[in-house]
């Protein structure tokens, strides 16, 4: 169960009250629309529009507590520099700002960077010029039995209306430990998300574990998900001790749609279990729902890497007419280009659709460039109308 925001109306003398009691502590409630500022030299310490705070978390304390609504959201500049913080918990509509390229949150794998949380109607939040990296999910155990446990992303995780802008998601990890599934290494999202002009590169659902199951390196999208001008690259589903992984750059189970975006270098598992080989579906995005691209790249995504692996779909793998999936999905290409990915690699591997494996589901492509990809362009023969092998 997910916190839920509570807003209570309180009359003037339970306001004077209330006032007098969090007078000690720095905190008073404000109207939304607050301006806070964060520096590695702030020095604020109670939330007043326009005081500058010296962690990220302190200047989102500030707004959580805000009556801040879509109309009226807080803004959250944050200067410069590299704030090693992790776990920081967004219960609010707000905008967050920084500097493309220069303001880093390290969360030193310590912990999840950021969670936006579920409220009705959703918080609303925009994210623009962030670096967030080395999050890893905190919620892992090893016991000594079977794997126990789903653990959920690395980077983010939304259950709200996301923006993200001009920024970078990387060296995220959604488990590192033994764990049944792990789902989205860089971002899990369970609400609204859009990218734009951003990057995922090197974010990792399943990390060096003795039993894993990977989905999503990059994104695992459960809800709806759009990419527009941007890049996911060298992401992985799981490495090492992988078991059956998929979506080396995203896993889709709702609706997706990227536009003039590249998926590039992404890989659904590298290396089995001890003494065994591992099984990858969709180097670049497995699809189980409703998948459409327009203007975009798939190149260099593979499926399965290691010696003995089984691969499928080294662009894409499609399964949106399986058992139990909605039966309204499917994949749709518009203008785009497919090169050089492969349904595997390595030593005594096997397996089909270096470009697009289509198991289940309808797949149209209009005016698509689908070339040199290994063993083959689509896979099973016939069940993508227009490629050739």
């Amino acid at each position: 169960m997910r916190t839920m925001r509570l807003l209570g109306v309180l009359g003037v003398s339970g306001l004077m009250a209330l006032l007098s009691a969090l007078a000690g502590t720095g905190r008073v409630e404000a109207a939304g629309g607050n301006t806070y500022f964060v520096s590695p030299t702030g020095t604020a310490t109670t939330c007043v529009s326009g005081n500058t705070f010296n962690t990220i978390g302190a200047a989102l304390s500030c707004a959580n507590q805000d009556g801040t609504t879509v109309s009226s959201p807080d803004t959250i500049i944050i200067a410069a520099g590299t704030y090693n913080e992790h776990s920081l918990d967004v219960q609010a509509d707000v905008t967050i700002k920084g500097t493309a390229g220069s303001t880093t949150i390290d969360a030193q794998q310590q912990g999840r960077v950021m969670t936006v949380q579920s409220r009705d109607p959703a918080f609303v939040v925009s994210i623009s010029g962030l670096t967030l990296k080395d999050g890893l999910t905190p919620t892992c155990t090893e016991p000594p039995g079977p794997c126990p446990e789903v653990v959920d992303g690395g980077g983010i995780i939304n259950f709200g209306t996301l923006s993200i802008t001009n920024s970078t998601l990387s060296g995220n990890t959604a488990s590192s430990c033994r764990s049944c599934v792990a789902r989205g290494g860089g971002i899990f999202n369970a609400g609204t998300l859009s990218l734009t002009n951003s990057t995922l590169r090197g974010n990792t659902a399943c990390g060096n574990n003795l039993i894993c199951n990977g989905e999503g390196g990059g994104i695992f999208n459960f809800g709806a998900l759009s990419l527009t001008n941007s890049t996911l690259r060298e992401n992985t589903a799981c490495r090492g001790g992988c078991g059956d992984s998929f979506g080396g750059g995203i896993f889709n189970l709702g609706v997706l749609s990227l536009t003039n975006s590249t998926l590039s270098g992404n890989t659904a598992c590298i290396g089995g279990f001890i003494g065994g080989s591992c099984v990858g579906e969709g180097g670049g995005i497995f699809n189980l729902e409703v998948l459409s691209l327009t203007n975009s790249t798939l190149r260099g995504n593979t499926a399965c890497s290691g010696d003995n692996c089984t691969g499928f779909g080294g662009g894409i793998y499609n399964d949106s007419g399986c058992d139990g999936c909605s039966g309204l999905g499917g994949v749709t290409l518009r203008n785009d280009t497919m090169t050089v990915n492969a349904a595997y690699s390595g030593t005594g591997s096997s397996g089909d659709g270096g470009g697009i494996y289509n198991n289940s589901g309808s797949l149209t492509s209009h005016n698509d460039t689908i070339k040199n990809n290994t063993p083959d362009n689509c896979a099973p023969p016939g069940n993508v109308a227009g490629c050739t092998n």
